[in-house]
């Protein structure tokens, strides 16, 4: 009986860390994508000012 609980918690936390996992990444990718966006217009305004 003892195992048996044992293994549902492990999975439990195993389902955890994925959840979790999924999450960084999706922050990871919007906080790229704000960084490209940035990038993007900071170079748009310095070409600008060039012609």
């Amino acid at each position: 009986m003892r195992l048996r609980s044992i293994d549902v918690q492990m999975l439990h936390i195993s389902e955890e860390i994925a959840v979790g996992r999924q999450e960084a990444i999706k922050a990871i990718r919007e906080e790229i994508a704000n960084l490209a966006d940035s990038l993007q217009s900071t170079s748009a305004k310095s070409s600008d000012r060039k012609t």
